[in-house]
């Protein structure tokens, strides 16, 4: 059905920022989603991303490139069960592979491909604190990071989507570690 290509790069914080982040053209992005304002790990966030941004000296970011066997026939239904079922499925690996990055690194913090999926609904809408506050990450566009231009300038990669017709090439899922 499909298959993982990862790679990684390893760059200094401050050029990362310098050149990835936009944090108003992100937001904007981000207010129109359903998860705004209604999940923990989506924004608004009441701390300061330009001091947690400031603990770290660098960056590792992970690509995950979901690689789909775009030859089969799919019906209108079936396409959508399956680029859900696929990035499920590659959101677990990715997910997987950061924390155990973070935990073999010192001094670091994992930021996940996306917005949570922990739990099927965010606590945050009833105004309880996270159920799993070891378990949850931010995402690096949740903080304001372009994902597209990460992909495009640093992995040579355009993002792809697909339509009623046809399954994108493949899904790509951005992660990272910040370290000092």
């Amino acid at each position: 059905m499909f298959s993982i290509d990862k790679s990684s790069i390893k760059i200094d914080m401050h050029h990362f920022v310098s050149n990835y982040h936009d944090l108003e053209q992100i937001e904007g992005y981000c207010k129109v989603c359903p998860k705004y304002k209604k999940c923990w790990t989506c924004p608004p966030f009441d701390f300061c991303i330009n001091d947690l941004m400031s603990k770290y000296k660098y960056i590792e970011i992970f690509a995950f490139k979901a690689i789909i066997n775009t030859d089969l026939q799919y019906s209108k239904s079936e396409k959508s069960e399956l680029l859900t079922s696929i990035f499920k499925q590659a959101r677990i690996i990715s997910d997987e592979e950061v924390i155990d990055a973070e935990q073999k690194t010192s001094d670091s913090l994992a930021f996940y491909a996306g917005s949570c999926i922990i739990c099927p609904s965010c606590l945050k809408n009833i105004g309880e604190p996270c159920a799993y506050p070891n378990k949850s990450r931010l995402s690096l566009e949740s903080i304001g990071f372009d994902v597209s231009l990460i992909t495009s300038k640093l992995f040579d990669t355009e993002l792809k989507w697909g339509n009623d017709e046809k399954l994108p090439e493949y899904l790509v899922l951005i992660s990272a570690i910040m370290h000092n």
